[in-house]
Order: C-alpha cells, then sequence, then structure tokens
C-alpha cells in the first residue's frame, strides 16, 4: 500500500526558497506516493488561540477542518518551514495551535498535564526540511538543536509523529544558484525514495 503523505509549506511569502523546496519534494514523492499539500498561506484561519478551555468554543474554520482531515489521513508528515529568530513562522505557530487540539491530536489523561496524555497521532512519521541563515552547527553546539526541538519533540511528538528525520539547510542565503539546485536535486531524490517514511 502507498504511503499517504501530507506535505506542508510553512512559509507565508509565495516566492521563497521553502516553496522551490517543497516543490521539488512533491514533484519527487508524487511518483510513489499519494500526496497531499497544504500551503499555510493560502489557508483562511484566525492564527491566535483561544487557549485552555475556551478553544471549545472557537469556531473551526473550513481549512482548518480540512488539515485535521489531512492530518488524520496520513501516514506521514513533511513540514517546510524556515528558522526565523530561532524558532518557526508565527503562520506555521498558529496552525499548530488551531489544528492540534485536544480530543483531536491528543487528550490529557487528568485534569492537567501532571497524569500524562494520549497521543493521536501516533503511528505516523514525519520529516522536517528546515532552511535558515545561521549554519546548521550553530543550533547544533549552541543551541541542543533547540529550533528543531520545539517541533520536533515539543509539538508533533508530543502529539504522537515519530520517528521524525530532520534535514536542516544551513547558510542557505550564502548559496549560489548552482548550490541551491543541487539541494532542490538531493530534496526531490528524499520525496522520490520516501526518506523518513515509516508507514503505518
Amino acid at each position: 500500500m502507498k504511503a499517504k503523505i501530507l506535505l506542508v509549506n510553512g512559509h507565508p511569502m509565495q516566492d521563497s526558497y521553502c516553496a522551490a523546496l517543497t516543490d521539488a519534494y512533491q514533484k519527487g514523492a508524487q511518483e510513489n506516493y499519494d500526496v497531499q499539500r497544504l500551503d499555510l498561506r493560502k489557508l483562511q484561519f484566525d492564527l491566535n488561540s483561544q487557549g485552555d478551555a475556551r478553544y471549545r468554543a472557537q469556531p473551526l474554520e473550513p481549512d482548518i477542518i480540512r488539515s485535521q482531515e489531512l492530518l488524520t489521513w496520513c501516514n506521514h508528515l513533511t513540514l517546510v518551514y524556515p528558522i526565523w529568530w530561532a524558532t518557526m513562522p508565527a503562520l506555521l505557530k498558529g496552525w499548530f495551535d488551531r489544528v492540534l487540539l485536544p480530543g483531536f491530536a491528543f487528550q490529557f489523561r487528568g485534569k492537567g498535564p501532571e497524569k500524562g496524555h494520549e497521543r493521536f497521532m501516533k503511528g505516523r512519521s514525519a520529516h522536517m526540511i528546515v532552511p535558515s541563515f545561521a549554519p546548521y552547527a550553530f543550533y547544533l553546539f549552541g543551541h541542543c538543536k533547540a529550533p528543531y526541538n520545539v517541533v520536533k519533540r515539543q509539538t508533533i511528538g508530543f502529539v504522537g509523529f515519530g520517528p521524525t528525520k530532520l534535514t536542516p539547510i544551513g547558510l542557505v542565503h550564502l548559496k549560489t544558484d548552482e548550490q541551491r539546485q543541487k539541494i532542490l536535486d538531493k530534496i526531490e531524490g528524499m520525496g522520490r525514495r520516501g526518506a523518513g517514511i515509516k508507514a503505518r
């Protein structure tokens, strides 16, 4: 059975290197897998979660409902997004806040986190493709991979996604056109062979 990949571009701008990376991955992946794509900049939703118990009264926009449907459908999630100010763009954070809701993506066993939680996204692998201006070593040795772990462990990992493959692309602003194209070719190959996919 073909793996079902949800490909998410978390960059808020149309003409971005992340968009090119997403295109390259999709081109390769759709040769061998079922692929659905979300460009978050095209979705219509309120980035601001009401938080705590009030989220229950916050309407779910059609694009949020569709996002949840695709997360349920997929058995592999590929995220493409840049590192800005040592974390993800606000657009991607807002999407996580609105989509990965209690009762859908996870559920606390008690009234709070002290008794643990159920992970409803278990059985789904993930792949993070993350360009940045800083070199990967800066975040690896200077920050213990914190910009990556906040997504890998504390966000998608918290709700059950894993194992998660990381493809960091450092010093992206210094790459020549030729170097950028080689990276795109590499990402296309990753998509074609399903790098990081562990199907249910």
